[in-house]
């Protein structure tokens, strides 16, 4: 499926999904759309990011603020949690399905490699950490 957009009641740009024949399959609907990958694709609705299937189904009930799309390294993408304009949401790690790996937790992460990820604790101490969450020494 392709990303269809055209302009909202608004005046902003909605986005959907269409067939490779051009044919409509989810309405434009959504602030934002990132392509299918394995029957799932992620979406933005209401400044919260959502995982769809192909039918426009949510299949994932966390609740993900952003996601840094250049962050996908070993499965994971870096996220965070939702906020409110006086405070950023903490960070964690989510995998395809939307399903937070690793809690946010986290002032600032860094995508994993090599398996090890650099992440901001509360106390502002960047610290290396692996999938099961063990610390490791100061990078």
């Amino acid at each position: 499926m392709k990303i269809i957009q055209e302009i909202g009641e608004h005046g902003q740009y909605v986005y959907g999904y269409a067939d490779d024949s051009g044919k409509v399959v989810i309405e434009p609907q959504y602030d934002n759309a990132m392509p299918f990958v394995d029957g799932l694709a992620f979406v933005e609705d209401n400044c919260l990011w959502k995982v769809i299937d192909e039918k426009g189904v949510v299949v994932s009930t966390a609740i993900i603020g952003n996601i840094v799309w250049s962050s996908f390294s070993e499965d994971v993408y870096v996220a965070s949690e939702p906020c409110d304009v006086n405070k950023r949401g903490k960070c964690g790690y989510i995998n395809r399905e939307g399903h937070w790996v690793i809690k946010p937790i986290y002032l600032r992460a860094c995508p994993f490699k090599d398996g090890y990820a650099k992440v901001m604790t509360a106390s502002r101490e960047w610290i290396l950490i692996d999938k099961d969450e063990k610390h490791y020494l100061n990078p």
